[in-house]
């Protein structure tokens, strides 16, 4: 079976879960006072964490099985490149999902969702995103019942952006561990789409490096995983 064709098989059988989240996000975006981009990208980063968490960390609890794993170690393809096609795979849906709250923002916010500032905003969506795709891996290698990824997804989705100051009623300043957060990042990055570039780039940098730094992880629990079978 070509890999694609077993992500959207896996994928599928969940669409009505992604779909709800991103109902519940457009009624929250609908509803909210101020009718500002920066507004719509704030809430964005949760709603974008839990599908991409939910989707991804799917594929990957299916993906990395040890039964399949010893089945393509038997096939004429080098497990390396087949790893390598399930990442490609993984950065293709990330787009996809990510695609989806662009045009979103530009059917609801016209021509400013694409104009710099809306594009920056965008890209910083992105590079946060590529956060949720690292810990979305994660929890798909190491929580292999649908209700464990399923909760976990949630805790990150919600916990991470409570704590990295999304919400207006939680001021940063009163969270010690908001540093430690991408999300407190890509909000600083937000902030300056329009004002310092210099700093919203060394925002986006430091979200990458979060991504970056938790792919290394995984990667040394995952080889531990492998010598222990």
């Amino acid at each position: 079976m070509k890999v694609f064709e077993l992500y959207l098989r896996i994928l599928k059988k969940q669409v009505w879960i992604y779909a709800a989240y991103f109902l519940i996000f457009l009624g929250v975006i609908v509803t909210v006072k101020e009718k500002d981009l920066i507004i719509y990208y704030q809430y964005a980063c949760m709603a974008i964490y839990i599908i991409v968490l939910l989707g991804i960390s799917s594929v990957t609890a299916v993906t990395s099985n040890v039964g399949l794993n010893l089945r393509q170690k038997a096939a004429p393809i080098r497990i390396e490149l087949l790893e390598l096609r399930y990442i490609g795979t993984d950065v293709f849906i990330l787009i996809f999902i990510w695609m989806m709250f662009l045009w979103t923002a530009v059917i609801l916010y016209g021509e400013i969702a694409y104009s710099l500032k809306g594009l920056l905003y965008a890209a910083d969506l992105f590079v946060v995103s590529l956060v949720a795709l690292a810990l979305g891996i994660f929890v798909g290698n190491f929580f292999k019942t649908f209700q464990g990824r399923f909760a976990v997804a949630n805790f990150i989705a919600f916990g991470l952006p409570i704590l990295g100051g999304v919400f207006s009623f939680m001021p940063q300043k009163e969270y010690l561990l908001s540093s430690f957060t991408p999300i407190f990042w890509y909000q600083k990055a937000l902030e300056e789409a329009s004002g310092n570039i210099e700093q919203y780039f060394y925002y986006i940098g430091i979200e990458f490096i979060f991504a970056v730094a938790i792919v290394a992880f995984e990667m040394v629990l995952i080889k531990q995983k492998k010598q222990q079978l």
